[in-house]
């Protein structure tokens, strides 16, 4: 959500980040037992496994683990290499990648709001409706859904975002477990 927000702001669009947690980026910290394991200079499309093989394909030629490094590097983050190939911000902390990419929506002017669980999504006349648990309303132009996986219920990546999807006719296939 975070990175996805940036990208858009520096397009020029107006951003509204809502997160069901009490903190933008929580997770983050959590990544990589709290090194923040960003990337891999070995993704291959080949280690991907699903029904549409091309889509790996597709999403890494869009976006590859150099333009990771480049992004990151960019926002002032320099990165190392750990083993297997693993990308890591250079200080080792999850904590160094979440402030600067904080800082960089602060400096685009990205809306924050937090404790915003969106419980319901619909479009109408063009106009796409979110409403959060708490009742709160919003709407907009478009729309961008990071949802997370099921892993990690506690922190707020237990799932729900799905039902949001399927009700614009998205498929799901069985989630499976995976070290990924």
């Amino acid at each position: 959500g975070l990175a996805a927000s940036i990208f858009l702001a520096r397009r020029g669009k107006t951003v509204l980040l809502c997160e069901r947690l009490p903190r933008v980026g929580k997770k983050i910290l959590s990544t990589g037992n709290g090194r923040c394991n960003i990337s891999n200079v070995n993704i291959r499309p080949e280690n991907y496994h699903g029904q549409n093989a091309a889509f790996a394909l597709s999403a890494l030629s869009a976006f590859s683990a150099e333009d990771t490094k480049t992004f990151f590097e960019g926002l002032g983050l320099p990165l190392i290499e750990g083993e297997n190939g693993k990308l890591y911000p250079q200080s080792l902390q999850a904590g160094s990648v979440l402030d600067l990419m904080r800082l960089e929506i602060e400096r685009l002017g990205v809306s924050e709001t937090v404790d915003c669980f969106i419980t319901s999504l619909s479009k109408k006349d063009g106009v796409f409706h979110l409403k959060s648990e708490d009742g709160r309303h919003f709407t907009a132009k478009t729309v961008l859904v990071t949802t997370g996986g099921r892993a990690a219920p506690s922190m707020g990546t237990d799932g729900a975002g799905y039902a949001l999807l399927e009700g614009f006719g998205h498929t799901l296939i069985k989630p499976l477990p995976s070290l990924v």
